[in-house]
């Protein structure tokens, strides 16, 4: 699948911040010297965002000309997500093997298990446990971005701005309902936040949706300036760590999601650095996805440690240092071979897959 080689340098800068503030999210006790991150999680809200922008300024032309599918485009996202997705699931598994094998596991305990597991493997959520994606947290976020690329493929594919228009009215108006019931948008993860709503697929599809419509509006040149290009980078911790006491709480994540992040993504997406700061915007950029989806084991792990360092600055720092290079280690030693093969699976399966109805006729005849 070929793809588009423009790069928004201070949209990566962004998503590495965020993606490092998501692992104090995820890592409490090692972060526990921080004061309170009570917006944090309005990060995933901003992933969508900008998603929603790189797919469309990605794929749309060709979602629209029909040289790409639905069907290639989604299994192309599942790839691409799928190597560094699996081995957060295996990571997260561990501590469920450890007990099993130090202190045994009833039948219906190890059931469970199995099941959760395959359905993580599947990108499907546990039936049995009360979160979503036990075994990595932020799994639900993929499982509902996939979701929302498929519906963005069909209606991109037929040229309907009518239905992207009802998809984001329809998620907008679920998201401010959730919001308005739960008194923030921290849901999605857990089934208790699902059964009010369809938050999980809601703040996707919202999020998803903003991000097209900015991306349709992005056609001007870039300002290249360092310091331009490091404002809106510094702004999303300033955003997503801030609790402003005269905003009530269930609406300053719907300002955040609605007002500052399209804001914010529209500028930076206007802005590029250059020299050092934009070398250290795309690598950041590029490791984020894996920060992201394998912290949350890993911090479980971390805490797992015969003797887990005192939780100090120190200690939070080596870890999140340790992960970003383990990232980097994955992204060149494994990734590019794990896809190489899941790629040429599916390719396998989808020349079967048209083989079969000739094959089916000549046996007839």
């Amino acid at each position: 699948m070929t793809k588009t080689t423009e790069r928004f340098a201070t949209l990566d800068g962004i998503r590495a911040v965020a993606a490092v503030l998501v692992v104090t999210l995820h890592a409490p006790k090692l972060f526990s010297w921080l004061p309170a991150l009570t917006n944090v999680y309005l990060a995933v809200d901003l992933f969508f965002c900008l998603s929603g922008f790189v797919i469309a300024r990605t794929y749309r032309d060709r979602l629209v000309s029909g040289a790409l599918t639905p069907g290639r485009f989604i299994a192309g996202r599942a790839i691409r997500f799928y190597p560094l997705y699996a081995l957060g699931l295996l990571l997260g598994l561990v501590p469920t093997l450890t007990a099993l094998l130090t202190h045994g596991m009833s039948s219906v305990a190890m059931g469970a298990g199995l099941v959760t597991a395959l359905a993580g493997f599947l990108y499907l959520p546990s039936p049995l446990h009360p979160r979503v994606f036990p075994l990595d947290l932020p799994a639900w976020s993929l499982a509902s971005e996939l979701v929302v690329n498929a519906v963005y493929a069909a209606l991109a594919c037929r040229r309907s701005r009518m239905g992207l228009a009802l998809l984001f009215v329809l998620a907008a108006v679920e998201v401010g309902l959730y919001a308005h019931h739960a008194g923030n948008l921290d849901g999605g993860w857990e089934w208790p936040s699902i059964t009010v709503g369809p938050a999980r697929a809601a703040r996707a599809a919202l999020s998803f949706s903003i991000g097209i419509f900015l991306e349709r509006h992005t056609r001007g040149s870039h300002f290249r300036s360092n310091a331009l290009a490091l404002l809106p980078v510094l702004v999303v911790p300033a955003l997503l760590l801030s609790k402003p006491s005269f905003v009530p709480p269930s609406v300053y994540p719907l300002a955040v999601v609605g007002i500052a992040v399209p804001a914010l993504i529209f500028a930076a997406a206007h802005v590029e650095p250059h020299g050092v700061v934009r070398t250290a915007f795309l690598a950041g950029g590029r490791l984020s996805y894996g920060v992201y989806i394998i912290h949350s084991p890993l911090a479980l792990l971390w805490n797992f440690l015969p003797a887990p360092p005192r939780h100090t600055a120190a200690a939070a720092f080596a870890f999140v240092a340790g992960v970003a290079i383990l990232v980097w280690l994955l992204e060149r030693y494994y990734v590019p071979y794990a896809r190489n093969a899941l790629n040429a699976l599916y390719a396998a399966l989808a020349t079967r897959r048209s083989r079969t109805p000739t094959t089916q006729s000549a046996a007839g005849n």
